[in-house]
């Protein structure tokens, strides 16, 4: 059933509801607020059941506010979950007799259960009993609004908890429903299906995620097979790492998405949920490594590694954890051999976990210098609002020569699909987007288009080149490379 048969059928409930208020003491007037998108309801919950569910609901509602006397407002928050009975909070302005709202709140909790399927459907049931109120009253008791409550109930929850939290939600909750969309795909959207496979099989809990994607071709068809505005494909990179705690791979897609998605888009609706619960985890992280700082630079370097140490094991797929744990080690060390030995071994997590971490500890050629200075101008991106174009060019360049080439290739795919060409002084984008996925081993995806591909890669490699040899940095040393 489609979103539009859903909200007719609520809108025949609240007409059969207005054949009873003509008996009621008091005349009650009720309205519906669907606080869940259509895209997640539709799949979260059977909707046949659900509408019947809903309308035992509504007239539960009127049949105890129209023995209330008075004028009021009434609010009732419903919210359906997957593996627990629905939470339900009411509140009223005046607020209603202690024998009423008793009454109203035991009557609610005796309702036969509904759950959904995957994530919570949450709704609101608003009344005007007889005049309402048009006094500037708060709601008694206040009101629990879902998302409200849910934030409040995962900030409480210890560092390790939440990690798991947010894996588990994806894995339960967010990628089942991204899987029903992508395999609802239409049969020539191939990649877009294959993806939705890959999901719907759990293929992530045992495979790497890269594997999965970047270097699968099926994942750039299915990049190419969306429509502007549909960022479902990156979206579902981004919460494979999330399932998996990789967080810092998980936020620089995150934030690529939330510029090219349409706000009515599958990912949209779930972005700033997303954002909010890792903007909790990322303050918790800061707070953390912060103190190990706080002790590096008090010069207690081994309480500094101790205290990174017990961190690791909650966060270990932070880039920056990882870097100031070999960077208070390594203070520990007067051999200047043994401190590069350490920052080998290192950088090797540290650029697993973020292949974009904007730290280098050491160049000794001029391309070694290169790419420290650029790693370090990941910093300087998107400041400013009118640099916003450039900025991801920028991006996508300092990706590839980082040869972080799936991101660049994501990137050069946007731009080429967003941009003007005078956005990018009209390079040749499509080949610089080619390029990286034949680094990454797809040799499909360069049959769709026409041209002397090996030609333009070897342009490519050759600007690249050029820009680097042209740069102060890399002629500041004596050894190129």
């Amino acid at each position: 059933m489609n979103s539009y048969r859903m909200k007719k059928l609520i809108s025949l409930l609240l007409i059969c509801l207005g054949s009873l208020w003509a008996f009621a003491q008091s005349e009650v007037e009720l309205t519906i607020q669907l606080f869940t998108p259509d895209l997640i309801g539709q799949v979260t919950v059977d909707q046949e059941p659900f509408i019947t569910w809903m309308g035992t609901v509504t007239n539960t509602i009127e049949a105890n506010l129209k023995e209330e006397e008075g004028d009021k407002e009434v609010i009732v928050v419903v919210s359906v979950h997957r593996d627990k009975a629905p939470s339900i909070s009411v509140g009223a302005r005046p607020k209603l007799s202690k024998g009423g709202m008793k009454k109203l709140t035991d009557a609610l909790a005796n309702l036969a259960e509904q759950h959904t399927k995957f994530t919570d459907y949450s709704f609101a049931v608003m009344a005007k009993v007889n005049k309402g109120c048009d006094q500037e009253l708060e709601f008694e008791p206040a009101i629990s609004y879902p998302q409200k409550t849910e934030m409040e109930a995962f900030k409480k929850l210890e560092p390790a908890d939440k990690i798991k939290e947010i894996s588990i939600w994806m894995k339960e909750e967010v990628i089942p429903i991204v899987a029903y969309y992508e395999n609802r795909a239409e049969d020539q959207f191939e990649g877009v299906r294959s993806m939705g496979e890959i999901l719907k099989q759990q293929k992530y809990l045992k495979a790497r995620v890269e594997d999965l994607t970047e270097n699968n071709p099926d994942y750039w068809r299915a990049t190419m097979e969306m429509s502007q505005g549909n960022q479902i494909i990156p979206f579902t990179k981004a919460c494979m790492y999330l399932a998996d705690g990789a967080f810092d791979k998980a936020n620089h897609l995150l934030f690529v998405i939330r510029f090219f998605s349409d706000n009515e888009s599958l990912p949209a609706l779930f972005l700033d949920e997303i954002s909010a619960k890792m903007e909790v985890v990322n303050d918790e992280i800061t707070s953390a490594i912060n103190q190990g700082i706080a002790l590096h630079d008090q010069g207690k370097y081994k309480e500094a590694v101790s205290h990174y140490n017990k961190l690791l094991k909650v966060f270990p797929n932070s880039a920056w954890l990882n870097y100031e744990h070999y960077f208070s080690g390594a203070a520990q060390m007067k051999d200047e051999d043994k401190q590069n030995d350490a920052w080998t071994a290192s950088k090797k997590v540290i650029y697993t976990c973020d292949p974009l971490y904007p730290v280098n500890v050491r160049a000794s050629t001029g391309k070694e210098g290169y790419l420290l200075f650029r790693r370090q101008e990941i910093n300087s991106l998107f400041k400013k609002k009118e640099d916003l174009k450039s900025d991801f060019v920028k991006y996508a360049d300092i990706a590839l020569e980082l040869e972080d080439y799936g991101f660049a290739a994501q990137l050069y795919w946007l731009i080429l699909s967003y941009f003007a060409k005078e956005d990018y002084d009209n390079r040749n984008i499509l080949a610089h987007y080619l390029y990286c996925l034949d680094k990454l081993g797809d040799t499909e995806s360069v049959k769709n288009f026409k041209g002397d591909f090996p030609e333009e890669f070897a342009k490519v490699e050759a600007e690249r080149r050029r820009v680097m040899e042209e740069s102060p940095t890399y002629k500041a040393f004596g050894k190129p490379e």
